[in-house]
């Protein structure tokens, strides 16, 4: 699964990943400088085991302090894609 991404108000930092049908699955995943360039960050096919909803949070700074944007996804059956 591939996150694209782009912020022109703050550089982001981590991307965390919570199943809202498995309150044990949660992923933080760090951006590096690398991917925060490409704008784009690619999650191992392995990592998300549970099918159905979740919540992708990009958590960033600007010179204001610490932001965060939501956005609600579906991984779906068979595939690691989202919606």
């Amino acid at each position: 699964m591939e996150i694209s991404f782009r912020s022109e108000n703050m550089k982001i930092i981590t991307v965390h990943l919570m199943s809202l049908t498995n309150s044990f699955t949660r992923h933080n995943l760090f951006v590096s400088e690398h991917d925060r360039e490409a704008g784009r960050l690619i999650i191992p096919g392995d990592l998300l085991k549970d099918k159905g909803r979740m919540q992708l949070w990009l958590i960033g700074e600007n010179r204001c302090g610490r932001l965060k944007e939501r956005k609600d996804i579906t991984i779906l059956a068979g595939e690691n894609e989202r919606r």
